[in-house]
């Protein structure tokens, strides 16, 4: 072929998006053996492509411009003696991409070896068969292989240097990564209906749901602390890779880092027990007595209802983690007991009156043996397990007595399954399970993670996972549903791989990402698989209850999703033939902040404190009595009914956001809306944390 000595660089054109389009359009062709298209003629091809791509070194093959695809078309006929068209090439170029995606999962999983004369995979009948039962679309592969393999990776995966993306200094180094992208955007397994398996979870992609029961104020309930488990991935040392999208290296985003700062003031207003440096002028000491019924201190925790050392919150952060780890503990006396909950809801909604004035009987209410729990447990088990990866370099002895008293709480969850919401009925009313499943899978991800012990990885996948994974069925990351944060979370090992890794666990943690990329392209707002459920202006919207839950909580793990795909250099996100990256999902997180904080049609922040303009009249006992009110149980309504807005402003307070015609209505009296939550507060630590800048995950936390 002959060699050019010099060219200007190809810019991406449109044809990326029609290459995309025609994906979709193959789907029934044959994409091992079209006749027109001999493995000689490929490979020609193939080899032409690599060549062109020399000189577009910011540019993949699926972005030539008209130029490049002139000089491929040209070198291909006078090769081959042919007189091919661009479009019939453009068209083979996408069926030659179909053909790497389903091939390109085979390479993730370690039972599978590598014939390098044949230029195919080696492995016995056995797993072929379990193999394909998932992937049937993989079956024509053992016939025809794929020998230009090796040359589609670096058709499709090759890095760019475009300057879009900066890689912060201090001496990278990544052995034995796997650079390539990861193919697949589309999930396709057909799974039968487990025990637990729940039947009113809505996928992403339908519109929205019922309102969920409003919580109680004044009651600390373990499900709701431990449900809304905000605890950021730890974040990693200078040595690892930091990509920033459209950034400076390390810079950091300062609206985010003053909204952080404020979304953290609001646990130390949810704090109960004997408050230790106290900064809150109008809280005190409250709930002193709880627990004593059992013999126990239940004092501290919190009130339920109504990259951060880089911008100095990290300390702040630890404090109210450990307020409520410090209560878990205490809250687990022994193997096979756990208190959930302090106080009685029915009780509480008929006062208004500040913590520190209840005098109320608060009596503890515990899962044990005979009373299951496993979701509340299971949840506890979860939040004390990633909290003992936060404690482990700062103290060994209480990350220690953490993890033990996770691993504990898992054997009582799993041993003894059965739903709290049956166990201690008025919590129906409240905080009603859907299933416990879903827990279990996130209670032992989390152990996972926090020993890498291989027990765990087993268990969330060749011995639950098809019961209790909900492959293929997407939903919505809640207090609730644990099933995206599980998937999202076990994603990352299929990114970046783990120790010992058996074929049939590697096939499941690849159904895991599936799902999980499934969740990602249901939220970008262009996406051909793009959720309905938003508002005119691109809120995510699932329940008029608490509306705000859905879209932070989503947003949370786009950006988790965004920094695993950054830091394992894999570029694509594969969306029913159409390719996004991940500032896509960086962006999408960033609409769904903003909007949040005051770039929405209301003009206000629903962050209290934050800006010029948010809620006056938030849902909240302590913030809507003045502080020298002397007031009981019943009289302390007239605070409630009050037209004056809140004497004390709850500073960090996310309340529960619009209605789907983005309209806010801020009434004391409206719960609905105005009702913040500690587990809204912990999701939108996590989202704020993570677009403070772009950060890079550690590839394992053991």
């Amino acid at each position: 072929m002959p060699k050019r000595m010099s060219r200007k660089k190809g810019k991406r054109g449109s044809d990326s998006e029609r290459i995309d389009n025609q994906t979709n359009q193959e789907q029934s062709e044959d994409v091992w053996s079209r006749p027109n298209w001999p493995p000689r003629l490929e490979k020609v091809f193939v080899e032409l492509l690599i060549e062109e791509m020399k000189y577009h070194l910011d540019v993949c093959a699926t972005g030539f411009n008209e130029e490049a695809w002139d000089h491929v078309c040209k070198e291909f006929n006078q090769e081959t003696s042919l007189n091919y068209d661009k479009m019939e090439l453009k068209k083979h170029l996408a069926v030659l991409r179909k053909r790497y995606r389903i091939v390109k999962p085979l390479y993730n999983h370690g039972g599978f070896g590598w014939d390098y004369r044949r230029k195919m995979v080696d492995v016995d009948d056995l797993v072929w068969k379990e193999y394909i039962e998932v992937h049937p679309e993989i079956e024509p592969y053992r016939k025809w292989g794929c020998p230009i393999y090796e040359e589609l990776c670096t058709i499709f995966t090759k890095p760019k240097a475009t300057g879009e993306f900066a890689i912060a200094i201090g001496g990278y180094s990544r052995s034995g990564s796997n650079n390539l992208a990861h193919p697949r955007g589309n999930v396709n397994a057909n799974i039968s209906n487990g025990r637990n398996k729940r039947q009113s979870a809505q996928p992403v992609g339908s519109g929205p749901n019922k309102k969920h029961d409003k919580g109680t104020e004044n009651s600390k309930e373990i499900n709701s602390v431990s449900k809304s488990n905000g605890t950021a991935a730890p974040q990693s040392d200078d040595q690892t890779l930091l990509v920033i999208p459209n950034s400076i290296p390390g810079a950091i985003v300062e609206k985010y880092v003053n909204a952080l700062e404020i979304t953290l003031q609001f646990f130390d207003f949810q704090k109960s027990g004997k408050l230790v440096n106290n900064r809150i002028a109008w809280r005190g000491d409250s709930g002193l007595r709880d627990g004593n019924e059992e013999n126990l201190d239940l004092s501290k925790g919190m009130y339920d209802a109504d990259h951060m050392n880089a911008v100095k919150q990290l300390e702040h952060a630890q404090d109210s983690l450990k307020w409520i780890t410090d209560y878990l503990i205490n809250a687990h006396p022994s193997a096979n007991v756990l208190s959930v909950q302090v106080g009685d809801p029915e009780v509480d909604h008929n006062c208004w009156e500040m913590p520190e004035a209840m005098n109320e009987k608060r009596p503890p209410v515990q899962v044990n043996m005979s009373f299951p729990g496993t979701e509340v447990a299971a949840e506890t088990a979860a939040t004390m397990a990633s909290a003992s990866m936060v404690f482990k370099k700062i103290d060994f002895t209480y990350s220690s007595m953490l993890l033990m008293h996770a691993q504990q709480l898992f054997i009582l969850a799993d041993t003894y399954q059965g739903s709290y919401s049956v166990s201690i009925p008025q919590v129906q009313k409240y905080y009603n399970s859907t299933g416990y499943g879903d827990e279990l899978l996130w209670a032992a991800t989390w152990l996972y993670h926090a020993t890498g012990k291989q027990f765990y990885l087993k268990y969330v996948t060749e011995q639950n996972g098809k019961e209790f994974a909900c492959w293929g069925s997407p939903t919505w990351f809640s207090w609730d549903d644990k099933h995206a944060g599980t998937q999202v979370l076990l994603s990352r090992i299929n990114f970046f791989g783990a120790k010992y890794e058996s074929t049939s666990e590697n096939l499941d943690l690849q159904l895991y990402r599936e799902s999980a990329e499934a969740i990602m392209c249901a939220l970008l707002p262009d996406s051909p698989t793009a959720t309905s459920s938003r508002t005119e202006s691109g809120l995510i919207w699932v329940s008029e209850w608490n509306s705000l839950q859905h879209p932070v909580a989503s947003a949370f793990l786009a950006v988790l999703y965004s920094d695993y795909m950054l830091t394992s250099q894999t570029e694509t996100l594969y969306c029913n033939g159409k390719s996004y990256k991940p500032e896509d999902l960086h962006k999408f997180a960033i609409s769904q902040a903003d909007y949040v904080l005051g770039n929405n049609p209301m003009k206000m922040s629903y962050l209290i404190g934050y800006g010029s303009s948010y809620p006056q009249y938030a849902h909240h006992r302590g913030s809507s009595i003045p502080v020298d009110a002397k007031t009981g149980c019943r009289d302390g309504f007239k605070w409630l009914n009050s037209s004056h807005p809140n004497p004390n402003v709850a500073v960090g307070a996310l309340v529960g956001g619009p209605f789907l015609n983005e309209t806010y209505n801020d009434s004391r009296r409206n719960s609905m809306q105005c009702e913040p939550t500690t587990y809204n507060s912990a999701l939108i630590v996590g989202l704020l944390s993570g677009l403070i800048t772009s950060s890079s995950m550690v590839e394992s936390f053991a």
